[in-house]
């Protein structure tokens, strides 16, 4: 399900889908982008907001396809759709945006040759059950399906940089989870923590780390309770914070 209200959007673990993708979530928490990626091709025709398509080109440099969701913007106005027909790759492009597929086959303004038309996508990070039983960290999107981006992730925590002061939104005084942030608009950054493990079992005995502010004992007090044998792997916790750079100065 695509979310256009929030271009940033997080859930506490048991909080949020139960699956992402296909990949069934056992914990942690999850971090939503939404945004235009990639390079953008210009329109060439059909401009006017009572067309049903627009024409981009020359050719089809990116590869739209039948079902991607697209943004057409100026830089000051902007549109979202959902391609229904199946696009071209020379020339003159159309690309049809069908009311079976949106919330209207109109765009709201009118686009002149400055605008462009970008490929959008929502990518949801979160920690998924691997086919091998294990757990991994995860990329979801709406346009090319759902990625392994890392293995023996166990867990990930994230709280989130909020600006509660004045008007103007610029730099985080406190970090909330995600189910206490009062206004995602607010937001500037997160900080995230990913529990790692090794793959087999390195340890002579249980290992007492700290994570996200607590004590734990291999796979005991803060994350889900493991096997014995598991709890002699070697735990590892890296943590960084990054600014959404659209909202700083």
């Amino acid at each position: 399900i695509m979310n256009a209200t929030n271009a940033f959007l997080g859930f506490d673990s048991g909080a949020g889908a139960a699956s992402y993708g296909g990949i069934t979530r056992p914990a942690g928490d999850v971090i939503q982008v939404f945004a235009a990626f990639g390079g953008g091709v210009n329109l060439t025709g059909n401009l006017d907001p009572s067309n049903t398509n627009a024409q981009v080109g020359p050719g089809n440099p990116y590869g739209f396809k039948q079902g991607d969701v697209l943004t057409v913007t100026n830089c000051i106005n902007a549109d979202i759709f959902k391609v229904s027909n199946v696009p071209g790759s020379s020339g003159t492009v159309t690309l049809t945006y069908g009311s079976g597929s949106n919330s209207s086959n109109r765009v709201s303004g009118t686009y002149g040759p400055d605008a462009f038309v970008m490929k959008t996508d929502q990518y949801t990070y979160f920690i998924g059950t691997n086919p091998s039983g294990g757990r991994s960290l995860y990329r979801s999107t709406l346009n090319d399906g759902t990625v392994e981006l890392a293995d023996n992730v166990w867990d990930m925590q994230v709280v989130y940089g909020y600006d509660s002061n004045g008007s103007t939104i610029d730099t985080a005084d406190i970090y909330y989870s995600a189910g206490n942030v009062p206004d995602w608009t607010r937001v500037v950054s997160a900080r995230i923590s990913l529990l790692m493990v090794s793959a087999e079992n390195v340890l002579s005995g249980p290992q007492t780390y700290q994570y996200f502010g607590n004590t734990a004992t291999s796979l005991s007090a803060i994350t889900p309770a493991a096997a014995a044998v598991d709890r002699l792997r070697l735990h590892q916790v890296f943590t960084t914070t990054v600014g959404l750079r659209n909202r700083l100065p």
